[in-house]
Order: C-alpha cells, then sequence, then structure tokens
C-alpha cells in the first residue's frame, strides 16, 4: 500500500458537506433576517420560562433588540428553520467522528480510505495482511493487520520486510501477487554446516537475514494501552450514551457514569498491563556460550548466534559452572499499620501513578545485563548435534518427563532427521557424555519451539473473538427492537408536537443507544478470566484462554491410552520365548519364569537408556525390564549375568514405524537387537513362529502390553547398510509382557464424563484389543457390550470378527452390524481404518467406532479432523510429544504431565509454608492462635531445653503469636478488598502484577497442546468441562440479563417517557449504585462439581434464548404499564423538555423498575446443572440482598430524608403493597416462561 495522491475521497465528501452546511446557513441567516424585517410588528418577547424565573428571582428583563442573534432565538419561524438546519451539522460531524474512529479500527478501512495498491514494492509504506486464527479444523477466525513496511539496502539490493507479532518477514514477488515469508522459508531450512565454523562474511550476512537470537516482546506502555481501550467500539459507545444522557438534562448521572466507566475500565488495563509484564519475563536472558567461528572457538553472546554456528559443549561444562548455590534468605514479612496501608487497593492506585505515566515494561533487561552475561545449562536455540552425545531434560516444553539420549544426525536432511539428533531452546543439558559435543544453530529467537510457545501465550487476546458469530446475531436483533422503539417515539411525538423536531431527534437517538448493551464484551472477558483463574489454582494452565467456551461445546472425546488412561510407571511382567500353554498361564499367574539368554540379550542391548550419578535415564518400560534382567550400564557397555557386550549404533525408537534396533559386539560377534510392536515384528521374521498370533491374543485380551523381540548374526560387512536393510531375515526371540496399570481416578473421570453424555474414544498406538480390554476396564465400553473389529469394507457389507474369536471372520451388511450395539474398533493393521478416514460413505460406522487402535501419529490428527468434519467439536487427551499432531488439531487439546515426586512434595510443603508465617507455631486445631495455656506450656519446654528463662521464651512466643494475628488480619482484610466489588477489581489488577503460583511460567504450558494439566490426573479434563460449560451457561445469561435490561429501558424511554414518567439524576445513581453490585459478581460462579447429563447450549443465540427473552420482556412492559395505571397515570402524552416532579406515579413506577432489575437476574441465573446454585454463590446472593434490602429501605421510607433527596413521595402502605404484588406477579410470570422455555428447546 502506498499513500494516495489526493485526499480520501471520504474526507473530500466530508469537507464538501461542511462547505455546504456553512454556505446554507448563512443563506437562511439572511433570508431569515429579510423576512423578518418585512415584518410590521417587529417585537421579540421572551420565552415562558424565562419570564417566570426572572419573577421568582425579583429580576427585570431588558427589551430585546432585534439583533441576529435574538432573531433566530426568539422569533418562532426564524428559530424552527434555523434549528431545523442547524441539526444539519449534526451529519457530517456524525460522519467525520465515525470516519476518524474507524481508521483507529479497522485496518482494511484504514487501508482503503488512505492508501492505495501498489505493484512496485519499493512505493510501499504499509502491507495488508489478513491472517486466520484456526481454532480446529472448521472454526476459524479472521482479522486483518496493517504492519509497516521496513526497505533496507544490502548488497546494492533493496530489500522490503515487514514485522509481525515479533516476527519479520520478507515481500517476495511470485508472478502476479506478493507472498509473505520468513526468513527461515526463504532460505535452507538446515543451514549448510561449514567444519570450521562461519566466517565473519558468513555471520554478518546471516545477522542481516535473521536478526539476533533475542525474543524481546514489544508490547505498549499503559497509556497506549489505555488510550486503545478508550477508542475501542464499545467503550467510544458508552461515552456517546454518557453524552447523550448530559445533553438530556442528566448532567450528574452522566458524570457518574463516566467516572464509573473510567473506574472500572482502569482496573481491566491495568490487569492486562500487568499480565504482559508477566509475559515478558517468559522470553529467555542471553547466556555466555562457546561457537566456533573462523576455526577458532571464541565466547560470546547467545545473542548473537544465527543459524549455521557451531556450538561447543564440553563434559566439564556443569563442574565448571555451576555450583550450588544457597538462595539468599528472603525478608520477613511486615504487618505493621503502615505496610497494611501500602497494600489497600486505594493506596497502591497513587504509588503506580508514576509508573503508569513513565514506566516501561522491564522484559528480559538485555541493554542492562549485556555485559553481566553467565554460562547456563539452558539451551539458547534450536540446533542439530553434529558430534558426541549428551542428555538433555525435554520435560519443560515438551512435557516428557524422562530425559533424553542425543545421539549425532548421519544427515542433514530434514527428511531423515529423527527426535535424538535434536536440540530445542529452552530445554535443559543434563550431561556431556562425550568429550565434547557440537551442535549446528538452525533456528533463533522467535522461530524455535520455545520462541513460538512464548509468542502463542503472548498474542493470544488478538484472538478472543470466538464468540462474534453469536454477538453479530444478538446485536442485530437488539438493533431491530432499537429502531422499532425509535420509530415508534418520532411518529408519536411528531404528531402530538411534543417538542422540536432537534429534541425528538435526540430522544431517538438516545433510544438506539441504551437498547444496545455496551458493556457486553467486559462481561465476556470478565466470565473468561474467572475460568481461566479458576483453573490455574487446580493446576491446569492455558496458552490460548478464549477456547475455554469451546469446551463447554464438546460432544466427542478422544483419549491416548498409555500414559493418558494408564499410569506412566510399567510393570515387567517377564519374557515369554517359547509361546506354550504352560508358559502363558505362569505369566499371567505373576509366576517367576527363567528367562534365557537370548531374551535377555535383546533386552539389555536393545534400549536406550543411560546412566547419570549411578541412576539409569530413559524410558520406564526399558528400565524397570533392565532391572528385571539385572544388567549394568557403564557407558556404552552392556554387563548381564556376566556376560558383556557392547553397544555400537541405536536405531531409536519412531512411532511411525513402531521398532527400535541396535547393533552390538559380543564376544559371539556382531549381532542385531529388535524390539517392537509384534505385528511389525512379524513380517521382518524369517520364518513363522508357531502361535504368535494365538500367544500374543492372550496376552493382549488381559490387557497386557506386549513387545516383540528379535534378533539375528551380522558379518563385519553388515555395519553399514542402512535400517531398512539391516532389519530383515530376524529371528525371533520372545514376547516382552507389561503390565500399565489404569491410574486411580481413570475410572471415575470416565463414568463422568459418559454420564454427561460425551462420546468416548480412544486413539492408541497399542494393539487395537489391548487398547479395547483396557476401554472396557476403565468403562468407556460396557462390560456386557460385545466388541468387534472390523476387518475391511466392500460396498454395503463389513467383514469384522470378536475378540473373544479372532479366528472366525464374519460378513454382515453395515445396518445390520450398526443394529448390534457392539463396542467398533478399527486398527492401522487392517484396510478398514483407511476406507473409514478416505470414504464418506463410512462416516456413520467412523462415528460409532470406539477404539482405534496401533495408529500413528498422524493418523490420530487424521482421526480427530475427521471428527470435526462431523460438524461437532473434538477435544483430545494426550500425554505429550507423540501426542502433539492430534492435541494441535483438536479444538481443545490437552496435555497430562506427571510432575515427579519430589516436585509434588516441594509443591505441598511450600503450601504448607505459605498457610503460616513460621513452620514451628503453637497454633490449636484449624490453624487457630495457641491459647494462654498452650504457650505457657511450650514455654516451660523450650527454657529447660534451651537452658533460658521462661519469660524470655514466653516473650518470643508472644511475639510470634501477635505477628500471626496481624497476619491473619491482612489475609482477611485482603479478602474484603476482593469482596468489595470496585475494589476488588483493583485488588485483583494489582495481584497480577506479583508473582505469584497463578502466573504462567516456562514449563507450566507445552508446545503440544492449548490447556496443560500439571497433576497428570484426568480429574484435570473433568475440570476443564466443568469451567467451560460453567463459562458458556455464564455468558448465555450475559447475554440474556443484558438485553432485557435494555428492552425495559427501550419501553422505558419510548411509552413511559411519553407518558410523562421521568426519573431524577439522584434516582438514577441509586439505581445504578444498587446494581452495580450485582454485575460484578455475575460473572464470578464456580462451576457444579457434578457434571451433568443435560449439555449446554451450544448456540449462545438460539430458539431458546430469543423465546425466553422476549416473552419476560412483554411481562414487564406489562408489570411497568399496569403501575403506572394504578398510580393513576392517565397515559396522556406529554412532552420532552418536561421536567421531573415528585409525584405518586414517578415513585411507584420507579420502586417496580427497581424489582424488575432484581427479577431479571434471579429468573435468569442458571444455576445447576452447570453453575453452583443461586444459594452457593455467596457474593451474589450477597448483592442481591444488598440490593433488596436498599429498595426495602426506600419503599418505607426508614430514612426520610434519603428519599427526599432522591425525588419520593411517601407512600401508603396500600400503594406499597401495590408495589410488591406487581413485582411479584411479575416474578411469578418470568419464572414460569423460562421454566416453559428450559423445556420447550431442551
Amino acid at each position: 500500500l502506498k499513500p494516495k495522491k489526493l485526499m480520501s475521497y471520504y474526507l473530500i465528501t466530508i469537507f464538501a458537506i461542511y462547505i455546504a452546511y456553512f454556505v446554507s446557513m448563512h443563506y437562511v441567516k439572511v433570508d431569515v433576517q429579510n423576512r423578518f424585517n418585512q415584518l410590521e410588528n417587529k417585537t421579540l418577547s421572551y420565552f415562558a420560562s424565562e419570564i417566570e424565573d426572572a419573577k421568582l428571582y425579583n429580576y427585570t428583563l431588558p427589551p430585546l433588540k432585534p439583533t441576529m442573534s435574538n432573531i433566530l432565538m426568539y422569533w418562532d419561524e426564524g428559530t424552527q428553520l434555523y434549528q431545523g438546519v442547524k441539526l444539519l451539522l449534526l451529519f457530517p460531524v456524525t460522519f467525520h467522528i465515525c470516519y476518524i474512529l474507524f481508521i483507529h479500527w479497522s485496518a482494511a478501512f484504514k487501508a482503503h480510505a488512505e492508501y492505495t495498491q501498489t505493484n512496485n514494492p519499493t512505493e510501499a509504506h504499509f502491507c495488508l495482511l489478513q491472517v486466520t486464527h484456526k481454532t480446529g479444523l472448521v472454526h476459524e477466525a479472521k482479522k486483518v493487520y496493517m504492519p509497516k513496511v521496513h526497505h533496507y539496502l544490502y548488497n546494492q539490493e533493496y530489500f522490503q520486510d515487514v514485522e509481525f507479532e515479533n516476527e519479520r518477514y520478507n515481500i517476495i514477488q511470485q508472478k502476479n501477487e506478493f507472498v509473505l515469508q520468513n526468513f527461515y522459508e526463504s532460505q535452507h531450512t538446515i543451514p549448510e554446516h561449514n567444519p570450521e565454523g562461519l566466517s565473519t562474511q558468513q555471520y554478518l550476512k546471516q545477522k542481516q537475514s535473521f536478526g539476533e537470537n533475542r525474543i524481546v516482546l514489544k508490547f505498549p506502555d499503559f497509556g497506549k494501552i489505555f488510550m486503545d481501550e478508550i477508542l475501542s467500539p464499545y467503550f467510544a459507545f458508552q461515552v456517546f450514551c454518557a453524552v447523550l444522557y448530559a445533553l438530556d438534562n442528566f448532567a450528574m448521572y452522566s458524570m457518574f457514569s463516566l467516572a464509573f466507566l473510567l473506574f472500572t475500565e482502569g482496573a481491566n488495563v491495568y490487569t492486562k498491563y500487568n499480565s504482559l509484564k508477566q509475559t515478558c519475563k517468559l522470553a529467555p536472558r542471553p547466556t555466555l556460550v562457546k561457537v566456533l567461528r573462523n576455526g577458532e572457538q571464541k565466547e560470546v553472546s547467545s545473542a548473537t548466534l544465527v543459524p549455521g554456528d557451531v556450538l561447543i559443549m564440553e563434559n566439564n561444562f556443569h563442574e565448571e559452572h555451576f555450583k550450588n548455590e544457597k538462595e539468599p534468605p528472603k525478608k520477613a514479612q511486615q504487618f505493621g499499620p503502615v505496610q497494611q496501608l501500602m497494600n489497600m487497593a486505594m493506596f497502591k492506585i497513587f504509588f503506580k501513578l508514576k509508573e503508569l505515566v513513565f514506566g516501561k515494561y522491564q522484559d528480559e533487561k538485555i541493554y542492562k545485563d549485556l555485559f553481566k552475561i553467565e554460562k547456563s545449562d539452558i539451551f539458547p536455540a534450536d540446533m542439530i548435534l553434529l558430534e558426541g552425545q549428551l542428555i538433555a531434560d525435554e520435560s519443560i516444553l515438551t512435557g516428557e518427563q524422562a530425559s533424553q539420549i542425543k545421539e549425532p544426525a548421519e544427515s542433514l536432511n530434514e527428511d531423515l532427521l529423527q527426535a535424538h539428533n535434536k536440540i530445542f531452546s529452552g530445554t535443559k543439558l543434563i550431561q556431556v557424555q562425550s568429550e565434547q559435543a557440537k551442535l549446528l544453530v538452525v533456528k533463533t529467537s522467535s522461530q524455535t519451539e520455545q520462541g513460538k510457545l512464548i509468542k502463542t501465550i503472548a498474542f493470544n487476546e488478538e484472538r478472543m473473538n470466538i464468540t462474534t458469530k453469536d454477538s453479530v446475531m444478538f446485536l442485530l436483533i437488539m438493533f431491530v427492537v432499537a429502531v422499532i422503539s425509535a420509530v415508534y417515539t418520532f411518529v408519536r411525538g411528531y404528531e402530538n408536537n411534543v417538542c422540536k423536531v432537534s429534541k425528538l431527534f435526540l430522544e431517538c437517538l438516545m433510544i438506539l443507544t441504551s437498547v444496545i448493551p455496551p458493556d457486553l464484551p467486559t462481561e465476556l472477558q470478565l466470565c473468561i478470566g474467572n475460568a481461566i483463574r479458576e483453573m490455574r489454582a487446580k493446576k491446569v494452565f492455558s496458552t490460548e484462554p478464549y477456547r475455554i467456551l469451546n469446551a463447554g461445546r464438546i460432544k466427542y472425546i478422544c483419549f491416548d491410552k498409555s500414559g493418558t488412561l494408564t499410569q506412566s510407571d510399567v510393570k515387567v511382567l517377564g519374557v515369554d520365548d517359547k509361546l506354550t500353554a504352560d508358559s502363558v498361564s505362569a505369566l499371567l499367574q505373576g509366576k517367576k519364569i527363567v528367562i534365557n539368554e537370548i531374551p535377555k540379550m535383546v533386552v539389555a542391548g536393545c534400549q536406550s537408556l543411560t546412566q547419570l550419578k549411578g541412576s539409569l535415564l530413559g524410558d520406564l518400560l526399558e528400565i524397570n525390564a533392565f532391572k528385571m534382567i539385572g544388567a549394568q550400564l557403564d557407558e556404552q557397555s552392556v554387563t548381564w549375568d556376566k556376560n558383556q557386550m557392547k553397544i555400537i549404533k541405536r536405531f531409536y525408537f519412531n512411532s511411525a514405524i513402531k521398532r527400535m534396533s541396535s547393533i552390538v559386539e559380543t564376544k559371539q560377534g556382531y549381532k542385531l537387537l529388535t524390539k517392537g510392536s509384534p505385528e511389525v515384528i512379524m513380517g521382518m521374521l524369517s520364518r513363522q513362529v508357531p502361535n504368535f498370533n494365538a500367544t500374543l491374543q492372550q496376552y493382549v485380551k488381559k490387557g497386557f502390553r506386549v513387545l516383540a523381540l528379535a534378533q539375528k548374526d551380522l558379518s563385519p560387512n553388515e555395519l553399514n547398510l542402512s535400517r531398512q536393510e539391516l532389519e530383515t531375515n530376524l529371528q525371533f526371540a520372545g514376547f516382552l509382557v507389561c503390565q500399565t496399570p489404569l491410574k486411580k481416578d481413570t475410572a471415575s473421570s470416565i463414568k463422568a464424563l459418559k454420564q454427561a453424555n460425551h462420546e468416548l474414544k480412544v486413539i492408541s498406538g497399542d494393539h487395537v484389543v489391548n487398547v479395547a480390554v483396557s476401554s472396557k476396564e476403565c468403562g468407556i465400553i460396557d462390560k456386557n457390550q460385545e466388541i468387534f473389529i472390523i476387518q475391511q469394507l466392500e460396498g454395503e457389507n463389513a467383514i469384522y470378527h470378536s475378540i473373544n474369536a479372532p479366528e472366525t471372520s464374519i460378513k454382515t451388511t453395515v445396518e445390520a452390524l450398526l443394529a448390534q450395539k457392539a463396542a467398533i474398533c478399527l486398527t492401522n493393521s487392517t484396510p478398514a481404518l483407511f476406507q473409514c478416514l478416505e470414504n464418506p460413505v463410512y462416516a456413520e460406522i467412523f462415528r460409532k467406532t470406539t477404539v482405534f487402535g496401533r495408529t500413528t501419529p498422524q493418523q490420530k490428527a487424521e482421526i480427530v479432523q475427521k471428527f470435526q468434519k462431523l460438524k461437532e467439536r473434538t477435544m483430545f487427551v494426550g500425554d505429550g510429544v507423540n501426542d502433539l499432531k492430534a492435541l494441535q488439531a483438536a479444538d481443545i487439546g490437552i496435555a497430562l504431565l506427571e510432575e515427579p515426586d519430589q516436585v509434588q512434595e516441594q509443591a505441598k510443603a511450600l503450601e504448607q509454608q505459605k498457610q503460616i508465617p513460621y513452620p514451628s507455631l503453637m497454633l490449636q486445631p484449624g490453624n487457630k492462635p495457641a491459647t494462654w495455656t498452650m504457650l505457657g506450656e511450650e514455654a516451660n519446654i523450650r527454657a529447660q531445653r534451651k537452658k533460658t528463662s521462661v519469660n524470655y521464651e514466653l516473650q518470643v512466643l508472644m511475639r510470634e503469636q501477635q505477628i500471626y494475628k496481624q497476619y491473619l488480619k491482612m489475609n482477611n482484610l485482603n479478602k474484603l478488598q476482593k469482596g468489595n466489588d470496585l475494589l476488588g477489581l483493583w485488588t485483583e489488577a494489582f495481584d497480577t502484577e506479583q508473582e505469584t503460583d497463578e502466573n504462567i511460567k516456562m514449563g507450566d504450558a507445552t508446545i503440544a497442546a492449548q490447556f496443560t494439566v500439571k497433576s497428570g490426573s484426568l480429574e484435570g479434563v473433568l475440570d476443564i468441562v466443568r469451567q467451560g460449560r460453567c463459562a458458556l451457561a455464564t455468558v448465555q445469561m450475559n447475554f440474556k440479563t443484558t438485553a432485557l435490561q435494555c428492552l425495559v429501558g427501550a419501553y422505558a424511554m419510548t411509552a413511559m417517557t411519553l407518558n410523562g414518567v421521568r426519573n431524577s439524576d439522584y434516582q438514577m445513581i441509586a439505581s445504578s449504585l444498587l446494581s452495580m453490585a450485582i454485575m460484578m459478581n455475575i460473572s464470578k460462579a464456580k462451576q457444579n462439581k457434578l457434571i451433568s447429563p443435560k449439555q449446554p447450549p451450544r448456540q449462545i443465540v438460539g430458539k431458546y434464548l430469543i423465546n425466553s427473552m422476549f416473552l419476560q420482556g412483554i411481562i414487564h412492559c406489562v408489570a411497568l404499564y399496569a403501575i403506572q395505571r394504578i398510580a393513576g397515570s392517565q397515559l396522556e402524552t406529554v412532552g420532552f423538555n418536561t421536567k421531573f416532579q415528585p409525584s405518586l406515579v414517578n415513585t411507584m413506577v420507579f420502586f417496580v423498575r427497581m424489582m424488575l432489575d432484581t427479577c431479571v437476574t434471579v429468573v435468569n441465573y442458571p444455576g445447576k446443572p452447570h453453575m453452583e446454585s443461586l444459594m452457593q454463590h455467596k457474593k451474589l446472593l450477597m448483592s442481591i440482598g444488598i440490593y433488596f434490602g436498599g429498595l426495602v429501605v426506600l419503599l418505607f421510607n426508614v430514612m426520610p430524608e434519603i428519599n427526599q433527596m432522591l425525588g419520593f413521595v411517601e407512600l401508603s402502605n396500600l400503594h406499597r403493597i401495590q408495589v410488591l404484588a406487581v413485582g411479584l406477579l411479575d416474578f411469578a410470570g418470568c419464572f414460569a416462561v423460562e421454566q416453559v422455555s428450559q423445556q420447550m428447546f431442551k
């Protein structure tokens, strides 16, 4: 895009209208003056209201002179014409303001209005981007951005790039279009490796292309964020409403609305500001690294690394640079009166003013700490291991708890690289096992896996428009209602000539604005924020919070088996190399079986274990099998039963081919040892093994996990053959039989999800029968349900077999198969799975399939996407990187990560320390302060033990108790502040500034999924489903309650206002203050612990909401009409200029209106089954009680001075009863409508 040569035609149109307007105004003035001068009687008179005011203050009004201003103001004919033309100024001014705001709101509009498209990149100033943020296969959100184009000269060539979300993109011209290509896509993915490292010229070229290896999150300061919020559409709309109220003689209420708006919005902005500050802290700081450049080793900052650099790590890395240092003791927390005042939200506001105005983000302190960098065991970039061997801990990024052995890559061809060749930025070095390790830097800064994760967390708020469709539909309905109300007001007012046309236009405009709820986005944001806070407290973290609403709409929940439904720990039962009935029976009964030397050799040699400080690191199954045979590992040598072998080469396990192999050297010569899936190994054997399939079926039917072992002799000439050439003509060595018991909460969690009417699926790489048996054990498949495995589909027929009779294949029609209501299984070992994935004819079979076995990671993702194509939202629950593709493809991806036992123990100890300031503090049961008797006894004990005086020990104990009481007082003060609706906003805002356990840290979220459950428990899945349902129900409640309040407001501003009903400024402020208590607590409802079979509505704005909303709106309008008639209103049309006067009608209508506001909340509060009931929601219940209590105080004139100030007349007991009766009847009618609507549209 380049700037237009001429002014935007929008501005030309606006200025032309301005010119035409001022010319018309001049013509009108001249015409009015000429016509006035032609009059015989040129006397002007004051308005009646001015004459009355003058009499009231004994003031004599001077005679009016026939000046132009007096003629236009006091001559009736001139005034009407002048005011009518003057009103026309509203259109160009409004158009101009809207133009300015739309330029700020919409990048597409700004591009269209101020810029023109160019085919020459060198002329471009900006670039128009349309970015699609996917929230699943069939759900996406689009947003337009307009980043600036940067021009630079390199090697006498001009280049253009843009920066978007902290990443730079080249502008590349391909044929007739421009393509954005990041710097990694524009060059080879894997940089060329120079054995001597990069030369100076190569380094400078790479640095020019890729920039520095730093993740600097460039967020705006508080002022910029606050200004963006003020200029946002909804905030501007609210300010516009307040201005209209000020023009309609409600100046005090208008000022109150603006002050409250700025106060609440300021708290929300400060929360966002602190959240961005915490996100900045995720960015890694530069460290000192050793690189090879120009053939020399040198120590440089990691910020200077570029793709192609060669990093060097030596085996004495930890011993030289990392010594255990004790953390400095933390200062004791003070609880004095000054500290209490400092911690109060109102005082914090003033102390933070300087930071808000002048402060900037403390990101990674690069510039301050550039010369203070130190060595670190954290890898600074994504790299490939070229030489040597090392051990890395990838749990902080991938969630895999087992340490990974990394070995050098045989080739830099990306298609041939394996996971054990790759090093990820942000992961931790455990040990270098060779003399030194050389690593090739592949990706830096935001292109690393760590950088992508930080970007996902940092920019998720840009994508929070998941309810756009529902919001647009809702606002469209409300706009139609607003137009009808405005037209009614204009027609009735114009027919009765109630006021000037300009005043009538103003009233109609107020009606249009009042019916469209301006605070809806804020309520939605509060709802999502509350759900995320609740989950973080339960160790559930999210990189994309807006997806929580999808969790309430989930239909299919897919599970991985190993590590998800079952425990990560694996119990190895033994090795069966005989495949006889006796050997199977012995293993199933838990008897010890003598393992022959060949199976022992395969178990000992075919593994990817390593030893660190006397402990084995690696896969738990391999560790337990290794220990079972009594083997010992020493670097690359393995010893067992006085036998020894050396591991020459490893072909690591690959989930796509489902096997691993090792080349070892024994006394007898070289051997290839292989283990893997029995189906895969069976195809590699040199001959068929008797009872292979029958024995395998016996084990998997019991739910055991089985690996096949095989081996063969190798000659020295065969050592350099490829893996495919080596893994042939193997000799069977036995079955390694393992047991993976279910997690403790698996069965109960599955039962809860099934009762909630979710369709549960299992997608696993294990044997289909094993997965089916485990599914039956945990309850996904019913105990009495038959299990069929479909082998092939032929047109309308299906060939299948039961797991109880695998040798017997049955052919029947698909319809007959589905009618049997058996649990259907598909496996990668048969064509049926591929047929269901590729052919839409078999969609019904696919939908009713419960178990998918022997699936590859890619097939897991394809299965999830197939469910999404059925127009249903899908959740996938896995346990790490093996499920990465499926987790990312799902609408809701949940990674279950089990924390090590020591981490859980540390967390428990930390939680206990938080409960009391001193671990040794004397307390009563329930952490209550100790009694005098307890203190005296403890003082005697301590004095005898320490040989000190009792008085001294008693003084120490009393001081501890005093500090503890102050600690409790501070906790109560914080709870009080958070319970206060207004101060609570700022208190929570300040809480987000401090580093607490609720702040997300690296390791809390992973690259694998949008949601991470750190407890590793399926209870975390239930928490996400509960919170999703609760959030969805809360959002629908917010839509309905705001709509009802706006509908009642529209009726009050149309029919009631024309009938003469008025409110004073003070009445509107009092009503707003009482309503505020309810509004601030509506979105804080907690989820119901029991997941109901009744699912929440998947569409927020549907038939149920529209039916209930409009019927309740009609009942409310009837109630207001009835109270007007009861109060004696004649329902005659009066002018809008009629001022408020205390009257019986105004008083009774106000009280009924307040009761209707309470009714809207109480009737439409969803409560159970998805949320806690109204009686359990203490804060909301208390706020309703305060609201109703305030109403009773005003209704019964408990404080006459307040009633008089608000403009109420004293009601008789009969009138009070009538007000209460109308309110109760309204409540009963709305309650009945809500219940009937729920039954009709459930």
